[in-house]
């Protein structure tokens, strides 16, 4: 069976609407005025296809397709809507629409399925509205923290008390957490995010297994002083400290000869003012691998870097995790599956390992787990210049909804 991609097209276009920012791109975060309207649209969709929509305590947005035994596991299927600062349309909104797509299908040709089958939007995925990545997922999994609810926004606003605004208590969402028992499998269409699809001009990445990752922050402590009348010799400057350990961690990451991607993407500076020497600097490195112990021999490399260099500057710091998740491996037999349909319908593909994070890292904790990537053009992604072909979201929705297919 094949999807409409028309179909598709018309409900991304339609999210796109929401969320766009002035300086380019889309700012939509979690819990937002625009995110609150995306669920609405997406609730009448639901209900058009004869799907129940409630959202969970850990603000999750479900919509669900009764099966002939509503009392067996679930087939889950989706992603998310929440976007980064200035990001894309199609990172997490192409993973919704083909979740509707595959409903669409099943219910216009009246396919029989015994499993209730659901399409879930994660909250707070991409973490840039609250700095609590993967909470949805997590509150899901049983492994979110208590302390994620206390991440504040741009605007002093708490992830607890931005949850009050579709309803949820945040002392509950521990009541989200679901198992085996409940969901069956859970599945998503993605973009790649990455180069190896497009270079090679393959059309369906399988995804083995995805990169655990972790978020830290360096806070460095120097002297506050006027730029034009300390000498250079004298100075206890937290911007110094902070560019030798931005070049450390580029030279750890390469001299490991492994798989570490490790980048700074944000630096803080106060008082931030040209002719100032600063007295405080924060440093966010993002660290990640498909390796875990890997991961950590990188993190204690890096510690004592950061440490030599501080005390050669005379910088106070400390260091704290913002957030961690493990690598995955995702589940072999759904893996196989999605490759027999790949072949069945006639389109190459490459297995690949993620290295973005993703809600399948949360529920594989859970039930089994899969994950189909579609070319990113460029490999450009969390931009507004992300872009996937109509041709390459097609083929990658008849993968999934086949793949689901096979399973109901």
């Amino acid at each position: 069976m094949k999807i409409q991609i028309s179909r598709m097209m018309d409900k991304l276009y339609t999210i796109s609407q929401y969320g766009k920012d002035p300086s380019g791109g889309w700012s939509r975060y979690s819990f937002s005025d625009d995110d609150l309207k995306v669920r609405d649209i997406m609730t009448s969709w639901a209900s058009n296809l004869g799907m129940a929509v409630r959202t969970d305590p850990a603000g999750n947005w479900i919509a669900r397709l009764e099966g002939n035994n509503n009392k067996s596991p679930v087939i889950a299927l989706g992603s998310h809507i929440d976007t980064v600062k200035n990001g894309g349309m199609f990172d997490g909104s192409l993973g919704m629409v083909a979740a509707f797509e595959v409903i669409n299908v099943i219910t216009e040709n009246n396919l029989i399925h015994n499993n209730p089958i659901e399409i879930i939007s994660f909250a707070e995925q991409d973490g840039s509205g609250f700095g609590a990545s993967l909470f949805g997922s997590k509150a899901m999994a049983g492994v979110a923290d208590d302390v994620l609810l206390q991440r504040k926004n741009g605007m002093g606003l708490s992830l607890g008390e931005a949850m009050k605004r579709v309803g949820c208590d945040p002392q509950l969402y521990r009541s989200a957490q679901r198992s085996k028992e409940e969901i069956k499998c859970y599945l998503e269409l993605h973009i790649e995010q990455g180069t190896i699809l497009d270079d090679a001009k393959v059309s369906i990445g399988i995804v083995d297994g995805v990169a655990g990752f972790e978020w830290d922050k360096v806070v460095l402590k120097g002297k506050s002083a006027h730029a034009g009348t300390i000498p250079m010799t004298s100075r206890v400057d937290a911007v110094l400290a902070a560019a030798e350990i931005i070049v450390a961690v580029e030279k750890t990451a390469k001299h490991m000869n492994g798989q570490i991607i490790a980048t700074v993407g944000r630096c803080d500076i106060q008082p931030n003012t040209i002719n100032i020497v600063a007295d405080e600097a924060v440093v966010y490195v993002d660290i990640r691998s498909i390796d875990d112990r890997e991961r950590k021999s990188f993190f204690s490399i890096l510690s004592k870097e950061i440490e030599k260099i501080c005390e050669k500057e005379k910088v106070m710091y400390r260091l704290e995790k913002i957030a961690e998740t493990p690598s995955i491996i995702l589940d072999d037999s759904l893996v196989h599956r999605i490759e027999d349909i790949s072949e069945k319908c006639g389109y190459e593909y490459r297995h690949i390992i993620s290295g973005a994070g993703h809600d399948v890292q949360s529920m594989s904790l859970i039930t089994d787990a899969a994950m189909i990537f579609v070319p990113s053009k460029g490999g450009i992604s969390h931009s507004p210049k992300e872009l996937t072909d109509a041709s390459d979201i097609e083929k990658g929705a008849n993968v999934l909804l086949n793949t689901i297919i096979g399973l109901l």
